[in-house]
């Protein structure tokens, strides 16, 4: 259950969108999937199983 997000970025892609450094992506990453918020699946596909939960982890 949830939403599955195919994401067609390397990580170094997806931090530069984001205006980050990759290791810092990474490290957001790691408190998202840690907090549950987030299952990495392949490599480029995330779980999200509660949309809601999130939204709360963003407004932390």
């Amino acid at each position: 259950h949830g939403w599955t997000l195919g994401i067609p970025l390397t990580k170094v892609e997806l931090a530069s969108i984001a205006g980050m450094k990759p290791r810092t992506a990474e490290k957001a990453f790691s408190d998202l999937r840690k907090a549950g918020v987030v299952v990495s699946h392949l490599r480029r596909d995330v779980l999200v199983p509660d949309l809601m939960a999130l939204q709360e982890f963003g407004r932390l």
